[in-house]
C-alpha cells in the first residue's frame, strides 16, 4: 500500500513539473508581438490546458480577446476581455504586455466598436480612476483620449474636442513621444465639422512633432491630411504640394496601395484646376501600380474609375466613360459615391452625354441637394466657430479683468508691506538710539561711582562690609546612601526608575543606583548646572551637544527624550537666552 501511494505521489509530482514547464512555455510565447488571430488563439488554448492559477487564466482569455480584435470580431473580443478581467486583481501589473489596465483598455475599445458606448465609457472611467490613484498621467491621457474617440463616433464633436485637447495638454506636459497622433486626431475632428483652418493648425503641429516617433507613415499621414484640408478650402496647389511630399515617403516605404491613393488624390486636385493632362499622367501611374486582386484593390480601383469617368466627361466622350460608369454602378461602394455632390454631378454629366436627360436631371438635383447640405453644415460650423470665438473673447476679457484686480490687490499689499517695514525700521532705530543713550548714561554714572569710591578708599573708608560672611562654596562631590562618593563634574545625567534613580557617569558603562526620587536628587544638586528635560531625566548642561524638537543629543552620542513641559526652558537655556 505504501509503495502504491509513493508511486502515485511520484506521478503527480512528475505531472506537476511537466505542467509547470508547459505553462511557462506558453506564457513566454504570449509575450511576443503577435497579431495573427489563429496563432493567438493557439497560445491561449495552450495556456488554458496548463493554467493552474487565476493569472494564467486571465492571460489566456486576454489572448483570445486579442484574437477576436485582430479577426474583426469585437463582440467575441469584448466577451473574452471581460472573462480575463474576472480573473485579475484590480490595478495589478504582470508584465509590459499584460496588466489589469491593458485588459480594461482593450475591453473599453471593444465595447465602443460594437456601439455599447455606456459600457465603454464605464471601462475608461475605471481606467481614469486607477490612473489618478497611481498618479499615472500617461494612462489618464489614454483613458480620456479613447473617451474622446467614442464621442466622435457619436458625433458629439464639442465634447470630443474638449477631451482631446486635455489629452494633448497632458501629453505635452510629460513630453510624450506619440503626441503627434493626438494632434492628427484633433485635426481630423475639426475637419469633420468643416473647420478646416483649425484642422490645418493641428495637422501642422502633428507634422512638427512627427520626428519624435521613428515612423515615416505618421509623417505621410500628416502631409496627406494637410492636403485634404487645403482641398476643402479650394487651395488645390497647396494640396498637390503636400501630396507630393506624402508620395515621396510612400515610395520609400514601398506600399503600393498608399501610393495609388496619393496618386489618385493628386490627379483629382489637378482635375479641379482643369489641368487634365497632368491629371491623366498621375491617373495612369496609379493604374500601373494596381495589383490584380484584393479587397483594397477594389476600393482603390473604384476611386480611379470615378476619376477616369470625370476625364471622359470633360472631353464629352460618352463611349470612353461608359465602362467606368457601369463599373461604379455595379460596385458595392456606390452608396459612398451617391453622397458626394462632385461624383453625383459626374454621373449627371455622363447621363446627359448618353441622352438620358431625366436621369441626368435627377442626379443633378441630388448633387445640388447634397451640396446644399454640406454648405449648411459648413455655415453652421462657421457660426459655431464664431460663437466660440466670441465666448472665448469674453472669457479672456473676464480673465484679464481678474488679472488686473489681482495686480491691484498685490500692489496695495506691497505698499502696506513697504510702509510697515519702514515704520518698523524707524521704530527699531529709535529703540537702538534710546538704548545707546541709556548705556552711555549708565557708563557715566558707573564712572562717577568708581571715582567716588576711589576717593573714599583714599580717605580710609571702604564700601565692603568686612564682617559680611562669604558665599558658601558648592560641594564638588555627591555622597550616596550606598556610601559611594562621586564627582559631580563626572555626572552626565540622572534617570528616574520607580523608587530609584540611576546616575550615569562619565567613563562608566553601568550607572550608580540610589534609592531616592529625581526631585530629591534635583534639590540635592541645586546650584549646579543641571537641567530638567523630562519627568524622568535630569541632565548636566555641560554634557549637552544639541537640542531638537523631541530629544537631546549628549556628548557621548546618547539621545534622551524631551517632554513639552520642559522644551521651551531647555531651548532657551541651551541657546544662552536665559
Amino acid at each position: 500500500m505504501k509503495r502504491l501511494l509513493g508511486a502515485m505521489l511520484g506521478l503527480l509530482m512528475t505531472y506537476g513539473a511537466y505542467a509547470q514547464e508547459g505553462k511557462e512555455k506558453w506564457v513566454e510565447a504570449s509575450l511576443q508581438d503577435i497579431r495573427n488571430p489563429k496563432v493567438l488563439d493557439s497560445i491561449a488554448q495552450g495556456l488554458l490546458q496548463y493554467a493552474d492559477d487565476s493569472v494564467a487564466l486571465g492571460r489566456a482569455y486576454f489572448l483570445k480577446g486579442l484574437a477576436g480584435t485582430f479577426s474583426a470580431n469585437p463582440t467575441e473580443a469584448a466577451r473574452n476581455f471581460k472573462k480575463s478581467l474576472s480573473h485579475l486583481e484590480e490595478g495589478e501589473h504582470y508584465d509590459d504586455r499584460f496588466s489589469y489596465e491593458v485588459v480594461l483598455k482593450n475591453l473599453g475599445i471593444s465595447f465602443y466598436r460594437i456601439h455599447e458606448f455606456e459600457r465603454g465609457d464605464s471601462s475608461f472611467r475605471i481606467l481614469r480612476r486607477l490612473a489618478m490613484e497611481d498618479q499615472d498621467s500617461l494612462q489618464y491621457a489614454v483613458a480620456i483620449k479613447n473617451m474622446a474617440n467614442a464621442l466622435m463616433m457619436r458625433e458629439s464633436y464639442d465634447s470630443a474636442a474638449i477631451l482631446m485637447k486635455e489629452t494633448a495638454i497632458i501629453q505635452q506636459r510629460i513630453d510624450y513621444q506619440g503626441i503627434a497622433l493626438t494632434y492628427l486626431s484633433l485635426g481630423s475632428l475639426y475637419g469633420r465639422i468643416h473647420q478646416e483652418e483649425e484642422a490645418l493648425r493641428w495637422f501642422h503641429k502633428a507634422l512638427k512633432n512627427s520626428d519624435k516617433v521613428a515612423d515615416r507613415r505618421l509623417e505621410a499621414r500628416a502631409y496627406n491630411n494637410l492636403a485634404v484640408a487645403h482641398r476643402a478650402l479650394s487651395n488645390y496647389d497647396s494640396a498637390i504640394y503636400y501630396l507630393e511630399k506624402a508620395l515621396q515617403i510612400q515610395r520609400t516605404l514601398g506600399s503600393k496601395f498608399d501610393q495609388i491613393e496619393v496618386l489618385a488624390n493628386i490627379s483629382r486636385n489637378f482635375s479641379k484646376l482643369a489641368a487634365w493632362d497632368s491629371a491623366k499622367v498621375y491617373l495612369d501611374r496609379a493604374y500601373s501600380l494596381m495589383p490584380p486582386r484584393g479587397q483594397r484593390q477594389g476600393r482603390s480601383l473604384q476611386n480611379l474609375w470615378m476619376l477616369s469617368l470625370k476625364m471622359a466627361n470633360n472631353q464629352n466622350d460618352y463611349e470612353a466613360g461608359a465602362p467606368y460608369f457601369d463599373s461604379i454602378r455595379s460596385s458595392p461602394r456606390q452608396d459612398y459615391f451617391l453622397n458626394d455632390p462632385e461624383y453625383l454631378e459626374a454621373f449627371a454629366h455622363h447621363l446627359e452625354l448618353k441622352g438620358e436627360a431625366d436621369s441626368a436631371l435627377k442626379y443633378l438635383r441630388l448633387s445640388k441637394q447634397k451640396q446644399a447640405e454640406l454648405d449648411q453644415k459648413r455655415d453652421a460650423a462657421k457660426i459655431k466657430q464664431a460663437s466660440n470665438e466670441i465666448e472665448m473673447a469674453a472669457l479672456r476679457g473676464e480673465q484679464e479683468e481678474k488679472v488686473r484686480s489681482y495686480k491691484m490687490a498685490l500692489m496695495v499689499i506691497l505698499i502696506f508691506l513697504i510702509l510697515g517695514s519702514l515704520i518698523f525700521w524707524i521704530s527699531r532705530r529709535k529703540v537702538k538710539q534710546i538704548k545707546s543713550e541709556r548705556e552711555a548714561e549708565a557708563a557715566r554714572l558707573s564712572a562717577e561711582v568708581l571715582t567716588n569710591s576711589t576717593k573714599l578708599e583714599a580717605s580710609g573708608f571702604s564700601l565692603i562690609d568686612e564682617h559680611q560672611a562669604p558665599e558658601p562654596e558648592l560641594p564638588s562631590q555627591l555622597r550616596l546612601k550606598s556610601k559611594a562618593v562621586i564627582k559631580i563634574e563626572d555626572l552626565i545625567y540622572l534617570e528616574s526608575d520607580g523608587h530609584y534613580v540611576n546616575l550615569f557617569l562619565k567613563y562608566r558603562k553601568n550607572p550608580e543606583v540610589e534609592r531616592s526620587t529625581l526631585k530629591a536628587m534635583e534639590e540635592q544638586l541645586s546650584g549646579h548646572d543641571f537641567i530638567r528635560i523630562h519627568r524622568s531625566y535630569l541632565v548636566q548642561a555641560s554634557f549637552l551637544k544639541a537640542v531638537y524638537a523631541t530629544k537631546v543629543l549628549l556628548e557621548d552620542g546618547r539621545e534622551l527624550p524631551v517632554s513639552r513641559t520642559y522644551k521651551e526652558d531647555l531651548k532657551k537655556r541651551f541657546e544662552g537666552e536665559v
